[in-house]
This record gives structure tokens, C-alpha cells and sequence, in this order.
């Protein structure tokens, strides 16, 4: 498939979990990958990272967005329950603190809101394979282990279904739709979410 067609996929997934509301908010936007698919949806779309180069690609790749330097895993910048979606595609994994990001996730989205989240699933059975003959599992795909692109990518954290559910759910969110985000026969890998999917893709709602 190529990283191309791995990035497609991914947003594409998470696209049919979007509603409909006033301010959609993607962390770690990058060149603006899901602000492509919220077209009609949303009155507002703002995209968030911390690399200002990057911003400025995107705000040339979507006029209608706006953009926000901003390091997503410290402190939003954005106001209190102002938010009806929020997406963060492949960041948890890499912020220091994940129970501080659920934490300003909660405090942004508004009552009712919603948060999509996606994590490699270090529980996919290629992974547990691995580990059977002493191979520490590869998370960050294409890349692995590699001097340069850092321990597994920069991966700080690693997530189960179970484990991701109860982050959000002791964060005072309600689960409402797990599923993989990528790879072939998408439809047998959700199946058994927690063993076939290399990524899970996840849905919750703001208590």
C-alpha cells in the first residue's frame, strides 16, 4: 500500500466516525490530512501542531482552515468546552502525559462532544508473535527501529483496546466505537478489534 496509501486509509476510517457541529479541531494536523473530510460538517475547522513550516503548507493547502502553533501535548489553546469534535491521529502514543492530554481533551470538548482518537495496538497478534520469540514488537510503522527516527518512532506509550478504553473512560469519557484503522480486509480485522487491528481507531463521548 505504501505510507501514502496507509495515510489515506487511516482518514478515511476515521471520517465515518465524524457528526456534524460548529468547531472541529484536529491535533497534530500535519499538512492537514482529516481537515479534507470535514467538508459540509463543520461551521469551523482548526488545525493544531507545533511545527510552524508544516502550518504554513497546510494553510496554503486549505484556505477555509485555520492554524495553530501549538505543542499538543501540553496546554490547548482553545477555550473551555468550545469544541464539538476533536481528532488526534497517532498522537497519543508520542505526549509525555496522556492522562493531562485526556484531561485537556475533556475541558475543551463540549458536553456531549465527541473525541476520535487513534493508537497503534501493540496487542495485534503480529505483535504478539513477536514477543513469543523475543522480538521487541515495531509499532511505528514503515520505519521500526532506526537511528535517526528515533526508539520506535518516538513512541512513548503503548495501548491496548482494554487500556485505551478505561484512559478515556476514567477521563470522563463514554466509548461508543472501537475499530482498526488501517490495513486490508478491514472488515475481518474488526472482527476482533483487540487482536487484528494494528491501529485502533476510537470514538468516544464527553460525560
Amino acid at each position: 500500500m505504501g505510507l501514502r496509501g496507509f495515510e489515506l486509509n487511516r482518514f478515511a476510517a476515521a471520517a465515518t466516525l465524524l457528526e456534524t457541529g460548529r468547531i472541529f479541531v484536529d491535533l497534530g494536523t500535519n499538512l492537514g490530512g482529516m481537515l479534507a473530510y470535514t467538508s459540509g460538517q463543520y461551521e469551523i475547522a482548526i488545525g493544531v501542531d507545533l511545527v510552524r513550516p508544516v502550518l504554513a503548507d497546510a494553510q496554503r493547502n486549505y484556505t477555509n482552515a485555520n492554524f495553530v502553533q501549538a505543542d499538543v501535548g501540553m496546554s490547548l489553546p482553545l477555550r473551555d468546552g468550545a469544541v464539538d469534535c476533536l481528532v488526534a491521529m497517532g498522537i497519543l502514543e508520542h505526549v509525555f502525559d496522556v492522562y493531562g492530554f485526556v484531561t485537556e481533551c475533556r475541558r475543551v470538548i463540549r458536553s456531549a462532544g465527541i473525541v476520535i482518537l487513534e493508537v497503534p495496538n501493540v496487542a495485534y497478534v503480529t505483535r504478539r508473535i513477536g514477543l513469543l520469540i523475543g522480538k521487541l514488537p515495531v509499532t511505528s510503522s514503515p520505519y521500526g527501529w532506526r537511528e535517526g527516527f528515533g526508539w520506535d518512532g518516538g513512541h512513548l506509550h503503548y495501548f491496548t483496546e482494554r487500556a485505551l478504553c478505561q484512559l478515556l473512560e476514567e477521563g470522563g469519557f463514554r466509548v461508543v466505537r472501537v475499530m482498526a484503522s488501517n490495513g486490508l480486509f478491514g472488515a475481518y480485522r474488526n472482527w476482533w478489534v483487540s487482536l487484528l487491528a494494528g491501529n485502533l481507531l476510537v470514538k468516544a463521548v464527553r460525560l
